[in-house]
């Protein structure tokens, strides 16, 4: 195996886009415009999930407090 299938043999676990996480990510204040990044920070938010990823952008917005940075 590779890819996404390693990640998830480890413990990486998937979480389903909801409508109500939809609304939030609309709902996002002083967050950019990109949809697929709303979407990604919104399901982080209402799963109360701590977010990974290198995307500055993400990581420069002081409303997500549960967010790890994987460019270290």
């Amino acid at each position: 195996m590779s890819g996404g299938s390693d990640l998830l043999q480890t413990g990486l676990i998937e979480i389903p886009f909801r409508g109500s996480t939809a609304i939030r990510a609309g709902q996002l204040q002083e967050f950019h415009g990109d949809p697929a990044d709303r979407m990604i920070v919104a399901t982080a938010i209402e799963n109360a999930a701590t977010l990974m990823t290198a995307d500055e952008r993400i990581l420069s917005w002081n409303h997500l407090h549960q967010k790890i940075d994987a460019r270290m």
